[in-house]
């Protein structure tokens, strides 16, 4: 063989070599996209799935209110039917299935109106809550003039207490009540005040008066009107010593509000 044959040759094997990879490849392609299609439909094919169910499930809960409404209904009636038809027992001057009717359709608008009332106080109530109430978890050391931080928190309806800083800012405008209590420590005394908007509403001494060692915790209540956005604290004016008692087992500082 001469060296130009044997240059064809191996050129016809790598041509056949490259169109056999290039072959496989594409087959791997189109098998690749036939995967993806049949995916693509059953990703489809579950959310149709999905669209049905929820909608049945929506159908199902509208007839569960539906069938509740009426059993509470068919329950008004059979109790208001026995009340009126104990009552018609001792009455002789209207017929029963007069009464019975009547009396069952009276009670049973009364009941609702009653009930629908009700929940709607309830409603407005639950929606008008307003209420906070902090403490100290531990004893803190308060200077003069500085505004008692509670970290403890049991309750707070509308979150309007910062324990970063110790203020309330007012959620509603409207009246509302605040108390606290202030605990110092033994031969200890300690005058606090609450403040609203930079004004004083009232003040309250703790005072070991015996100096002996006594606990003489001192609380305060104020009602006042104020309204959203007034900032509400409690601040130490003086005192001896600094510390606040967080909980003793006898007595603890803490703060309170609610709207009335």
């Amino acid at each position: 063989m001469t060296t130009v044959t044997v240059l064809r040759i191996i050129c016809i094997a790598l041509c056949c070599i490259f169109s056999a990879h290039a072959d496989s490849l594409e087959e791997r392609l189109n098998t690749l996209e036939r995967i993806v299609e049949k995916q693509t439909a059953m990703i489809d094919l579950f959310k149709n799935e999905n669209s049905e169910l929820k909608f049945r499930v929506e159908k199902l809960e509208i007839e569960v209110v539906r069938l509740s409404g009426v059993q509470e209904r068919d329950d008004e009636m059979g109790a208001m039917n026995g009340n009126f038809g104990n009552n018609y027992k001792n009455t002789n001057n209207r017929t029963a299935t007069t009464f019975d009717k009547v009396g069952i359709q009276d009670g049973l608008k009364s009941s609702m109106t009653n009930k629908s009332t009700k929940l709607n106080r309830l409603a407005k109530r639950q929606a008008e809550s307003i209420a906070f109430h902090v403490y100290l978890t531990g004893n803190s050391c308060f200077n003069d003039q500085q505004v008692l931080l509670f970290d403890g928190e049991e309750v707070d309806i509308g979150s309007a207490y910062n324990e970063h800083d110790g203020i309330y800012v007012v959620p509603e405008t409207g009246i509302y009540v605040f108390s606290w209590s202030y605990l110092s420590n033994y031969h200890e005394w300690a005058q606090t005040e609450i403040v609203v908007n930079g004004v004083s509403k009232g003040s309250t001494i703790s005072d070991d008066p015996t100096n002996v060692g006594f606990w003489s915790p001192a609380t305060a209540l104020v009602v006042v009107s104020v309204n959203a956005g007034d900032h509400v604290f409690i601040r130490r004016v003086g005192g001896r010593g600094c510390t606040a008692i967080g909980k003793n087992g006898y007595a603890r500082t803490t703060f309170s509000g609610w709207k009335l």
